[in-house]
C-alpha cells in the first residue's frame, strides 16, 4: 500500500496536534482570539518557530496595494488560518488559496474551531510538487 505524502508533514502533523489539544481542553465555539493566544502557547511548546499575524504584502505592477493578515505562518512556509464558524466556506477556501499563491508558499491549514469538534482542511500550493 502506497502512504500519500504531504507537502511539510512534519510540521503540518505537529500543528494539528496542536488544535486537537486546545480543543480537547477548552472546546468550541469560543472566540478567534481566544484560540488564536492558545495557539501561541502551544506552538511554541512544542518548539515550533512561528509569526503570528503575519503581514503579506499584495503588489501591482511593482507597487504595493495592500497587506493581508495572515494568522499564523509556521517555520516560514506553513500557513494556519483559523475559523470559528459551523463550516468552511467557499471564501474561507479562497482566502487561503490567495495566501498560498501570493506567496508561493507550499501548503496551509484551515482550522475551524467553531462546532463541537475540530474541523482541519489542509490546502497544498498547485504550483509547488511533494518531494517523495
Amino acid at each position: 500500500m502506497l502512504k500519500m505524502k504531504f507537502i511539510r508533514e512534519d510540521i503540518t502533523y505537529r500543528v494539528i496536534s496542536c488544535c486537537y489539544k486546545i480543543h480537547a481542553s477548552i472546546g468550541g465555539g469560543h472566540l478567534e482570539s481566544s484560540y488564536q493566544k492558545a495557539l501561541e502557547i502551544s506552538l511554541k511548546n512544542e518548539g515550533l518557530n512561528f509569526i503570528s499575524q503575519y503581514k503579506s504584502k499584495l503588489f501591482y505592477e511593482g507597487e504595493h496595494v495592500g497587506t493581508s493578515i495572515i494568522d499564523f505562518l509556521i517555520e516560514k512556509d506553513v500557513v494556519l488560518e483559523i475559523k470559528k464558524s459551523a463550516r468552511f466556506s467557499r471564501l474561507d477556501i479562497q482566502q487561503v488559496e490567495r495566501y498560498l499563491d501570493q506567496n508561493n508558499f507550499p501548503v496551509a491549514l484551515l482550522v475551524n474551531f467553531g462546532s463541537d469538534k475540530v474541523n482541519v482542511r489542509r490546502i497544498q500550493n498547485p504550483s509547488i510538487i511533494p518531494r517523495t
